[in-house]
């Protein structure tokens, strides 16, 4: 067994030797960036790197972090330990579950304890008007030396339901362009795990013009989380956009969304993803000079795909990718779907993949980092107006109007710089502000659009924005962009437009 142990052990510190001079042994989630910071500082000592490699984790949010040079079967190598999660104990709370609270904190057992994360769970769970959590940690030191962090959370809470309004100027050319919602959310109604919302949206200034409601139940059991969502709608406007990121002007949609993560060796952070959507709707969409005809079609859309996250092995930052499919598997009718479309035939299938990063990323006196998002749709099948892709928008290709540039394909990229939240105040309310720099880009496609003047658009723009929250219960966004390119929906080069958004939580 001894000889077995030395050989694995010889292994494992040759491989990682390669990287520097002297092995490293730390976390698993750690290693990638520690590895780094000595391979770009492979000029200092063993002890000086172990000094390094402390300081760097504990400005990274590791204060308990200890890093030492120690004799393993005869070498030198850095051990490397930053503290781990320990014991908990909730009171106080009358209405959420000792177990909700313990999950919204993330407070799990064994884990390397970062204390801006922990802090950022705390914040998050406190924005709610019905819960305070005040936190005492208590770390002592374990046997092997290692620091644990134990913790005393004390609850004030009352019946755990809010409200939210939404104001944005999100809304299609042929509206007022506003869009109003109001929501109510309930936690825990029959579970640890579990969350229930219910929601209406209008055109604040046309309410007879647009109505629609919604509703999403949330739950959680270990590895699954499951969701089932569902609304109608009533408009007289075109280019709609459900809840579900599906184009329904009248119409109703049902769905049920599910995932399972993996836990084990490689495949930690990695989920794979299920889901099945019913929609009835009729969607008024006009571009290009064609114009999709006014019809209600039934589909049944099952999707299934992975999505994952890793931290940047080029940095110090962490990114997010999915990849799903979606196909009506040849349940629908033929000419049931000529009647939105002509071209459109049972069997269509659909690719969709994404991707975001965030990287840390100072520029002289600036600090910040890159944000970088990207979106694609692929297809070979003419698809149902439901399906398709919008480009200009908000959350889009910003300074075009709200899903300007439609297609059966599409890639989206959005680039930005954003700048550290600063602290401030507004209207003589605190809050925290950040700024932000962006360059969009977006290009469409139709498979085939009989009848239109084109089928493809080319879209991009760049601009600079604002994301700020004020007091503890109001989130505001407010980003200009300006196209370099004409729209197929009447925007004008250089012309600027502003995106707004208002949250209010109560």
């Amino acid at each position: 067994m001894n000889i077995l142990r030395s050989a694995f052990l010889a292994l494992l510190l040759t491989s990682v030797s390669s990287l520097y001079s002297v092995p490293i042994i730390c976390s698993v989630d750690l290693r990638d960036s520690l590895e780094k910071q000595l391979q770009d500082h492979s000029d200092l000592s063993a002890k000086d790197a172990a000094k390094h490699i402390e300081s760097y984790l504990r400005q990274g949010g590791y204060p308990f972090a200890q890093a030492q040079v120690v004799e393993l079967d005869g070498r030198n190598v850095i051990s490397v330990k930053e503290g781990k999660i320990g014991k908990a104990s909730v009171s106080g709370n009358k209405h959420l579950s000792t177990k909700g609270i313990i999950k919204n904190l993330d407070w799990n057992p064994g884990d390397s304890f970062n204390y801006g994360k922990f802090q950022r769970q705390a914040a998050q769970l406190n924005r709610n008007r019905f819960v305070v959590v005040d936190t005492k940690l208590s770390p002592k030191r374990g046997k092997d030396g290692e620091i644990i962090v134990d913790a005393d959370f004390k609850v004030k809470d009352s019946v755990p339901i809010s409200g939210n309004l939404d104001i944005s100027n999100n809304g299609t050319p042929q509206s007022s362009g506003w869009r109003s919602k109001v929501g109510v959310e309930m936690w825990e109604p029959f579970s640890s795990s579990d969350r229930i919302s219910f929601s209406y949206s209008t055109d604040p200034k046309e309410t007879s013009e647009m109505q629609s409601y919604s509703f999403a139940y949330q739950a959680n059991y270990g590895a699954f989380s499951h969701a089932l969502f569902g609304g109608y709608s009533e408009s007289e406007y075109s280019n709609q956009v459900s809840q579900s990121d599906l184009f329904l002007s009248d119409g109703m949609y049902l769905g049920f969304l599910g995932s399972y993560g993996f836990d084990s060796g490689g495949r930690d952070g990695i989920s794979l993803t299920y889901g099945l959507t019913y929609l009835k709707s009729a969607s008024k969409i006009t571009l290009s000079g064609f114009a999709f005809q006014e019809a209600k079609v039934p589909l049944y859309l099952p999707r299934i795909g992975l999505q994952g996250n890793f931290a940047n092995p080029w940095g110090d930052g962490q990114s997010f990718w999915s990849g799903s499919f979606v196909s009506d598997l040849s349940t629908s009718d033929n000419a049931e779907l000529s009647q939105q479309r002509p071209g459109v035939e049972k069997g269509f299938f659909v690719t969709n993949l994404s991707f975001s990063t965030f990287e840390p990323l100072d520029l002289g006196a600036a600090s910040g980092g890159i944000s970088l998002k990207l979106n694609a749709q692929a297809t070979s099948d003419a698809l149902p107006p439901a399906l398709q892709k919008g480009l200009g928008g908000q959350s889009g290709i910003r300074g075009y109007e709200e899903n300007e540039g439609l297609g059966d394909r599409a890639l989206l990229l959005n680039l930005e710089y954003r700048f550290d939240a600063q602290p401030g105040s507004l209207f003589g309310l605190d809050g925290n502000f950040q700024k932000l720099a962006f360059y969009d880009f977006g290009y469409s496609k139709f498979v085939s659009l009989p009848g239109a003047t084109s089928d493809s658009s080319n879209l991009q723009s760049f601009g600079a924005g604002m994301i700020g929250s004020v007091g503890t219960n109001t989130d505001f966004t407010l980003q200009v962009g300006v196209p370099t390119d004409d729209g197929p929906d009447g925007t004008e080069k250089l012309q600027p437009r502003a995106h707004f958004g208002l949250n209010i939580r109560f």
